[in-house]
């Protein structure tokens, strides 16, 4: 634990900091009460993996939706215009 006066790092099982000689035992009682408890943490953890897992599935569907895109531009450039015609827009792409 470190000392808010003196800024030198303590022992966990020491009662008075050793550079200024404050009360530690007050302070540590003090963090604990502003800490988040085990519960609260393991919730936010949980939290940020559905957060991410759920930005990859967005991600994912997005790609879904853009390559159905895709597909169904080049379906209708066939239906329309015939082979020849997609693979020239295909070779001018490449």
């Amino acid at each position: 634990m470190f000392c808010p006066n003196g800024g030198k790092e303590n022992a966990a099982d020491q009662s008075y900091c050793r550079v200024c000689g404050l009360k530690l035992g007050g302070i540590a009682r003090v963090v604990a009460e502003i800490l988040p408890s085990e519960e609260n943490s393991a919730l936010r953890g949980r939290k940020r993996i559905l957060e991410t897992l759920g930005k990859g599935a967005l991600s994912i569907a997005g790609l879904i939706a853009l390559m159905s895109f895709i597909f169904a531009a080049a379906l209708y450039k066939l239906i329309v215009f015939g082979p020849e015609v997609l693979f020239l827009a295909s070779a001018i792409a490449l």
